[in-house]
């Protein structure tokens, strides 16, 4: 913008609501977008620079910035999620505080404070608009005597010091607004005889100025400042220590057992006095306490109790309360829950709800409601009130009836008198429930004000305004009693005058202060909150990044109106032994899912009720508010309680793909009741994870609910344990689990025999989903589980059929019950787990197996089956008839199958007929579930299955696809599986081969292939028809591991007369993973399973198929053992899950061979070139081994040293003449280029095992000649392909790195560190001296590895990333030179899949759960983070003392998934030049030191080896990239690579990605994207600031559900701003450019809707527009001004339907500037796209 006249700078005006914009991605999610113009203007404009005053406000001060019109400028910032860039600003301690002396933290500095009340008179005089707690100084609180503070001018409260609370402290402040930017402190709580409070009021809304960001008082061209909202208080790079509890009472705990006082006389009901409670409860309990008694009734979420204490015992552990009620209370002695018989667990919570120091809101109406309706409820009259200071009457209240309070009096006047301790306005209704002439009259102060008419049911209403002192009272005179009821409500006018939003009330925010501890103990929040404000809540933990330390403890929070305590993104706090009651909207929560490494500990939610507002979130809706809302896995939830939540208990709600993150790291002990639901995978993505026993939902308790007591949906891969459900409308139910089973193991689930509510004990989904792909729909796995309680009304395991599925006719695989029992009280029609009848005739098969008979009709174990013949004709026992669409078959095993021969679909196989010998049965189509495969369940024998035409002739088929359900439980059932087989004359081909297809090639066919010469045979194999690996390894006739080194792999597959031989250079050093990739462990290297998808070189081929040979070739390997997806062909994608099974090798274009299904028994698909059958050219589900007699596999390895005698092959040479190779040219053989040899590594004598055990202290010599660092080229060569050669301080190598001999597991890792420890490092003042250091080219990497050696023990252990950052995993020193340069090094988190190798005795395992304790500070033995099998003893789990010391900690542990537990290695004590601390395992307790993990051992000088190896693994280097040649850019993580094929169909199956790190980049962590499109020999690099926080949102925009966040489809149409651009093609390079992206998967017009400068309306250029329809795409990056170039940078269109995409860098040469409709890509060779972010 042009400045104006007289002006120095620019003016800049922005409507913010012109550029976010909202968009509604679910109905329970409203995400928020910044428009990158925000980032490009406000980087573009920085403030100006001008000294900061210490006492400027944080403040929205001045009338132009307050009330309305602050609202409409500001409107948009009501959202907690406005992503402006202001977000990244962070805040810390104010240099004026930390350089302040005396310390403002110091007694010296408390000792000269100024008292709070000068401040105030001061600003009083002076007529300032504020009162600020100057920085560097203290102000101490010095009213003692409850004075009520009114803050003079705006209201506000500015800490920019020290504002301290000493323990006599006593007063009320009255504030608009609190800013803490310093530290409010009260240290050593408040005397309990005494209050402090926090009360807000006012409707401004203020905004935060950062004291050392912006230039002056209400600075509105501060592009710093910060909406904050109405009524805040904020803490802002400041501290909070408020320490107002006493750590031996408990906030809560439960009722042990209750006093009785006698019976009622109304209705006989036992009146209760008093309560036992525990004793630590009890002793810190006070007279007039208020006491929470949590509802503990069926679904009655809202029917707590409350009540006043009169006295305490001591003795008894007893509190009395003020009255008495009829009430019925369910304790440890006796629960009211039904039929229980482990009552003592369900007890209700009993709640303390007094705290003493109290931030409240103030809104403009206060109410208070109490019906008098019964004895009870005068007693609540008389304490609950707040307005009320004293209830009196002389009626007796004993006598009721009728559910009213009949007031009785024999002689004189009776009354009940009111005092009243602020104004109000009160109202009572008063009515007479039976005709009568007696007198009833209020009287005011005494005076009588009205008089209830005689006569029966009349009712009058009467207002009075009252004032402090008044009293009101109704009296009667001495003819009879009256029998009333009183209905008093009492309303306190204009308690906030100045707002009249009544649903807004105060909030607390910790805001963008990461690394500071804060803690907030034993706080009263009341009445906070604004219902339908993001990011307004009572306690709010707001983008603070890591506050490892913090804690929210022993708080009270009441009468929220949105919310209870809120961590967004941020880390390590916890939250402990809280209570929430009266709240509304979600109350726990963990906000967008970023969070991590979180503790919620003992916290009590209660009466969770609907937000009643629209915050744009799941809480909006009704029933929609849960108490515990978790959106990331990988924190803490213990021992919590949800007593009443109009919604759902605990919700799981995963908010985008790749948060179901592997482990959940603890949810144990927790508990919900009296609520809807109780835990909840629903709705959202559910809940799944990849390793069982590291997601654990152990011991729940669950009872009362009248929905659902646990929700499973989309989820598995975790189990259940240790659980009990009780009373619940539905004990468990799970819908649409797929991947995994969830295993249910010693749990109880209990209906109720009174309860017609009751609907099941465990509901599930039995029918499954065929057209997605026919993944089919997992039940449970029930192990010792015992259910009781149901009657005929209910079942305790019900089967449904869910609508939104498919089909209701496939049952998919059954339910899995072992130890599973239906004790005595399941009666009747409970005890049938099958479908109801009306119900079973839908799916055409139906079983459920009683693996031990715990529920059966017999006793015995035992199947239940559907009663139809087809299912039962083969069965040879007796069936026991249970109803007429069920039988029970006692001993029975039995096994599903689904035949599907091939072609079935064309309608040819009319049926099937199966015999054993003895039976036979013919199997209809019809009898299916799409009537065309025949669906079977057999008993164990041997089976022969003829296919029929129509006209009743046998039929060939090329193949049969067996579909094997599971195997039979039981025990008996192990070894009698059935067998199924076909005749095979049915399946051989009509015409006869051209090669007799039972004769193999002769062995010497591989002395004619040249290229065979130098290789041994490793593995021979006759491949199985139906290999079922997943269970053991495959039968090699041959299996010679090699004693030597090898750079060279072969495999040569025969199938009948056909074969291939292909050579490639090594893709592993490890001999065992080069055979089949199968599921069992006892393949591969026995820790982990195969996986290889990868590149190969130097591919030579020779086969006697045509078309199929070659040499020097290019191709790819896809090894693994799971299923897969993609387009079938050559470049698909593992799904590391599931059975399926890949081995194979590609060219470009061309499928070599497949092995394929390989592990369940199903007939394997194998091949050689590409198939004609299947699914896609790599074979997949061709099912056609047994179409083939000879299938044989030999693999081989090129040898380069000594090779012991191998096997001789068990195939005996055929007599047949070889067969001519046809080759069009005679194969190259690869050339060897010459390397340093390795060191010598000695023999071993009379070793058995195939591998020498290399000596782990030989160091690896160094090249002789260091090479230096080659800076950046800034201009790169006009080849992109071409890649710099590295040039490392050491080789990394297999060859030359001795640590990969030895270690298999570090098989593709890349050196990043090498460090030879000193005994007495000094890393205090330089960081290490590393003989090796090559972070600089490592970035996106997902696995980090440590190899430690110390004289003759070693330790390897391999985990995956803890960090994205490889300055960060080396020793975290204190040096700053250590690490990012900016931020010393704490790493204190969980890590997973820890594989371990080592030669010190049980140290070895694979798997693993762990955890790293790294950083450069002094730290204690508390196990705070909750670390499993830890202690308070220095071992592996220790708390690091942030900025406190330099002792240092490099440890390694492990904590589950193995036998071990402990310290994997440590290294202590690396900073002040002692001796540190070095160890393997846990310290023996012979060597000296503090604890297991070697703390202070100083033994360093023990070893005369000390190094240490750290590495990375699937990591993009650096240095050999085009990008490393770029000088923009330096500091870029790659997030995604994309090798783009010719014609890509992103609308079916998301872009294969060879590099996709999305998932491990956080939100809101990068300020910067980047793309570098390759083509051929032209390319482009793009960088500009970011236009979204997510980084899934930054590749290909395509149309499939899987791309971008899993929700939404992206869609980028705006500006970008400081766009820098680096190409070779002529005129395109530039800097500081204005952008413009179009991304989107959809069709667009020409039309200029942004009016992008230059573009045309009429033309597909640089300024187009999206529709809402189609499937064409866009990712179109251009440039629009501010430099010597306009149009587009590059294009990548039409990606979504599998046409000929468009490609291209700059402008097309055509009217079509943005190459839409060019359809070249297949011009290009190379068509290689990477993503960055900075």
């Amino acid at each position: 913008l042009p400045s104006l006249p007289g002006s120095t700078g620019y003016w800049i005006l922005i409507d913010w609501r012109k550029w976010i914009t909202t968009t509604q991605t679910q109905k329970n999610k409203d995400k928020m977008r910044f428009h990158s113009i925000i980032s490009f203007l406000l980087s573009s404009v920085a403030a100006a620079a001008a000294p900061v005053d210490d006492t400027t406000p944080a403040i929205g001060g001045g009338a132009n910035l307050r009330g309305s019109t602050a609202i409409a400028r500001e409107k948009l910032l009501d959202s907690d999620n406005d992503r402006s860039l202001m977000e990244m600003d962070m805040y810390g301690p104010l240099t004026c505080n930390t350089a302040a002396y005396p310390s403002i933290t110091s007694e010296e500095c408390l000792a000269n404070a100024t008292p709070l009340s000068s401040l105030i008179n001061s600003a009083i005089t002076s007529s300032s608009a504020h009162v600020i707690v100057p920085c560097g100084s203290c102000v101490i609180f010095d009213y003692t005597d409850s004075s009520t503070v009114t803050l003079p001018g705006d209201g506000s409260l500015h800490i920019k010091g020290r504002l301290h609370f000493p323990y006599a402290s006593s007063g009320k402040l009255n504030a608009t607004a609190i800013f803490v930017e310093g530290l409010l402190d009260i240290p050593h709580g408040i005397d309990d005889d005494k209050e402090v409070k926090f009360s807000l009021y006012g409707s401004d809304e203020w905004y935060y100025y950062p004291h050392e960001m912006c230039t002056s008082y209400g600075d509105m061209n501060c592009m710093h400042k910060k909406s904050v909202g109405k009524k805040p208080i904020v803490v802002a790079g400041g501290t909070v220590d408020i320490r107002n509890a006493d750590a031996s009472c408990p906030t809560w705990t439960t009722l042990k057992d209750v006093g009785t006082i006698g019976t009622s006389p109304k209705n006989g009901q036992t009146l209760t006095k008093s309560f036992v409670l525990d004793q630590d409860f009890v002793k810190c309990v006070r007279a007039n306490d208020k006491i929470l008694i949590t509802s503990n009734t069926y679904g009655g979420w809202d029917e707590h109790f409350e009540l006043k204490v009169e006295s305490i015992d001591l003795a008894s552990n007893s509190i009395s309360m003020v009255g008495s009620t009829d009430k019925v209370f369910a304790t440890e002695v006796s629960s009211s829950i039904d039929n229980d018989d482990e009552k003592h667990i369900f007890p209700s919570e009993v709640a303390l709800l007094r705290r003493n120091v109290i931030f409240e809101g103030q809104r403009q109406v206060k109410k208070e409601t109490f019906k008098i309706g019964r004895e009870s409820d005068v007693n609540d009259l008389y304490w609950k009130s707040d307005f009320i200071s004293n209830v009196s009457t002389d009626f007796s209240t004993s006598d009721t009836s009728n559910g009213f309070l009949m007031f009785s009096k024999t002689s004189g006047l009776g009354s009940i008198e009111l005092t009243y301790s602020q104004a109000t306005k009160s109202t009572l209704i008063i009515g007479r429930v039976e005709a009568s002439n007696c007198q009833v009259q209020l009287r005011k102060n005494g005076v009588v004000m009205n008089t209830l008419p005689s006569g029966s049911h009349v009712v009058r209403t009467y207002s009075f305004d009252m004032q402090v002192g008044d009293t009101l009272s109704l009296t009667e005179d001495t003819c009879m009693a009256a029998l009333i009821s009183i209905e008093h409500e009492t309303r306190m006018i204009d308690v906030d005058p100045t707002d009249t939003e009544d649903i807004h009330a105060a909030h607390f925010m910790v805001m963008h202060t990461p690394h500071v501890q804060q803690k907030i103990e034993g706080v009263q929040f009341d009445n906070m909150g604004q219902a339908g404000r993001l990011g307004r809540y009572p306690v709010h933990m707001h983008m603070c990044g890591d506050t490892t330390g913090s804690i929210i403890a022993k708080n009270v929070i009441t009468n929220s109106l949105q919310r209870c305590v809120v961590i967004h993104g941020t880390h390590g706090v916890t939250i402990d032994d809280n209570v929430a009651y009266k709240t509304r909207g979600h109350c726990y929560v963990l906000e967008d899912g970023s969070e991590v490494d979180n503790s919620f500990i003992h916290n009590l939610g209660a009466e969770t009720m609907d937000l009643g507002a629209d915050n744009g979130q799941s809480d909006s809706n009704e029933n929609g508010s849960v108490t515990f809302w978790m959106r990331n896995i990988k924190n803490h939830w213990i021992d919590n309680v949800a007593a009443g939540s109009k919604g759902v208990g605990y919700w799981f709600d995963i908010p985008k793909k790749g948060f179901v993150l592997n482990p959940l790291y603890t949810f144990k002990n927790n508990a919900v009741h009296s609520s809807s639901t109780g835990v909840s995978m629903y709705p959202g993505r559910g809940l799944e994870v990849a390793n069982v026993d590291s997601a654990v939902l152990d011991g729940l308790r669950i009872w009362n609910n009248n929905m659902v007591g646990l929700m499973m949906f989309f989820s598995g891969g975790y189990k259940i344990t240790n659980s009990i459900l009780v009373n619940n409308k539905v004990g468990i139910q799970d819908t649409f689990s797929k991947r995994k089973r969830v295993p249910i193991k010693n749990t109880r689930i209990i209906g109720s025999l009174s309860n017609p509510g009751i609907e099941a004990g465990l509901l599930y989904t039995y029918n499954n989903q065929m057209q997605t792909g026919g993944q089919e729909i997992l039940k449970p796995e029930l192990k010792n589980v015992t259910f009781s309680s149901f009657t005929g009304s209910s079942n305790a395991i019900k089967p449904y059929a869910e609508i939104f599925l498919e089909t209701n006719r496939v049952m998919g695989q059954p339910l899995v019950a072992v130890e599973t029992v239906f004790d005595h009280t399941v009666l009747g029609s409970s005890r049938n787990p099958m479908p109801e009848a009306s119900e079973l005739v839908l799916p055409w098969t139906f079983y459920l197996e009683d693996a031990t008979g715990g529920f059966s009709p017999t006793g015995t174990p035992g199947f239940w089956v559907k009663n139809t013949p087809r299912l039962t004709h083969f069965i040879p026992q007796t069936c026991t008839t249970v109803d007429s669409q069920t039988v029970f078959c006692e001993n029975a095993c039995l096994q599903h199958f689904l035949v599907r021969p091939q072609n079935y679909h064309l309608g040819l196989y009319k049926k099937m007929v199966l015999t054993n010998g003895a039976n036979s049965f013919e199997y209809l189509p019809s009898d299916s579930y799409n009537g065309q495969t025949f669906d079977v369940l057999l008993p164990p024998g041997t089976y022969v299955a003829t296919f029929l035409d129509g006209n009743g002739f046998e039929i060939s088929a090329p193949s049969v696809a067996i579909d094997k359900k599971k195997e039979p439980t039981s025990e008996n059932c192990a070894s009698t599986l059935a067998s199924l087989s076909f005749n095979m004359a049915t399946f051989r081909p009509s015409a006869a081969p051209t090669q007799p297809p039972f004769v193999s090639i002769d062995s010497n066919i591989l002395d004619t292939i040249p290229d065979a010469s130098d290789f041994e045979l490793v593995y021979e194999l006759d491949i199985p028809t139906n290999p079922t690996y997943q269970t053991g390894g495959p039968l090699y006739s041959v299996d010679n591991q090699p004693q030597s080194d090898f750079d060279r792999v072969a495999y040569f597959l025969e199938l009948n007369g056909d074969y291939v031989w292909v050579s490639m250079d090594a893709f592993t050093t490890d001999a065992r993973k080069i055979g089949v990739p199968c599921l069992s462990l006892a393949c591969g290297d026995g820790m982990s399973p195969t996986v290889f998808q990868q590149a190969l070189t130097n591919v030579n081929i020779v086969s006697n198929l045509p078309g199929l040979g070659g040499s020097g070739l290019d191709g790819n390997i896809e090894f693994w053992p799971y299923n897969y997806f993609g387009s079938f062909g050559q470049s698909d994608s593992n799904s590391n899950s599931g059975n399926f099974g890949s081995m194979q090798i590609h060219i470009p274009g061309q499928t070599v061979f497949a092995f394929n299904h390989f592990n369940d028994g199903s007939v394997a698909d194998i091949g050689l070139g590409n198939s004609d059958m299947g699914l896609g050219s790599d074979w997949s589900m061709a099912s056609n081994a047994d179409s083939y007699q000879v299938r044989t596999l030999k693999v081989f390895t090129n040898a380069q040293g000594p090779v012991t005698t191998s096997t001789p092959s068990t195939a005996p040479p055929s007599t047949t003449s070889p067969t001519k190779i046809q080759t069009s040219s005679p194969t190259k053989k690869p050339t060897i280029i010459p390397q340093t040899p390795p060191p010598a590594t000695p023999q071993p004598t009379n070793e058995p095992t195939h591998k020498p055990t290399p000596n782990p202290t030989m160091a690896t010599p160094s090249p002789t000649t260091k090479q230096p660092t080659t800076s950046p080229t800034p201009n790169p060569t006009s080849n992109p392909t071409q890649v710099a050669t590295p040039s490392p301080t050491e080789p990394t190598g297999s060859s030359t790195d001795p640590v990969k001999n030895l270690i298999p597991d570090a098989d593709g890792y890349e050196l990043v560190y090498s460090l030879a420890i000193p005994s007495n490092p000094v890393y205090k003042n330089a960081k290490p001296l590393y003989s090796v250091d090559n972070h600089q080219s490592f970035s996106g990497f997902s696995r980090i590895a440590y190899y430690l050696e110390l004289d003759g023990d070693y330790v390897w252990v391999s985990m995956d990333a803890f960090t994205a950052d490889a300055r960060k995993i080396g020793v975290p020193c204190h040096h700053l030179d250590c690490g990012d340069g900016q931020t010393r090094t704490v790493i204190q988190q969980m890590v997973t899949n820890v594989n371990v190798v080592s030669n010190k005795p049980g140290l070895s395992g694979s798997g693993l759960s762990g955890n790293v304790e790294f950083w450069p500070f002094n730290y204690g033995p508390a196990n705070s983070q909750g670390i499993p099998g830890a202690t308070n003893a220095w071992d592996h789990g220790d708390t690091v003392e942030l900025n406190n010391g330099s002792f240092g900690s490099m440890q390694v542990h492990i904590n589950g998934g193995g036998n071990y537990v402990g310290t994997v290695f440590a290294f202590n004590y690396f900073n002040d030049g002692n001796v540190c601390d070095l160890g393997i395992g846990n310290k023996p307790g012979n060597i000296f030191g503090l604890g297991t993990d070697w703390s202070y051992a100083r033994n360093a000088n023990s070893y005369s080896a000390r190094n240490m190896k750290v590495y990375v693994s699937d990591a993009s280097t650096g240095q050999g990239g085009l990008e490393s040649t770029i000088s923009d850019a330096d500091g870029y993580q790659l997030v995604y690579e994309l090798d783009i094929p010719t014609t890509p169909a992103y609308g079916t199956a998301p872009p294969q990605y060879t590099v996709d790190k999305s998932q491990s980049i956080a939100d809101f962590s990068f300020t910067r994207v980047a793309y570098l499109l390759e083509l051929d020999d032209k390319y482009v690099w793009v960088s500009m600031g970011t236009f979204t926080e997510d980084a899934s949102q930054i590749g290909v925009p395509c149309l499939h559900s899987l791309c971008g966040d899993g929700h939404s489809r992206s869609v980028f149409n705006q500006l970008v701003g400081n766009v820098n651009v680096v190409s070779n093609v002529p005129g395109l390079t530039g800097n500081n450019y204005v952008g413009n992206i179009e991304f989107w998967p959809y069709n667009y017009n020409a039309g200029n809707s942004l009016s992008i400068p230059g573009a045309s309306s009429s033309a597909f250029d640089w300024g187009d527009s999206p529709e809402t329809q189609g499937s064409f795409g866009s990712m179109q990056v251009h440039v629009n001004s501010n430099g010597n170039y306009q149009g587009t940078i590059f294009a990548f269109n039409r990606f979504n339907d599998g046409y000929v995409a468009d490609l291209g860098i700059g402008n097309a040469p055509s009217s079509l500037r943005d190459w839409s409709l060019a359809s070249n890509a297949g011009v290009y060779s190379t068509r290689r796209l990477k993503v960055f972010v900075k």
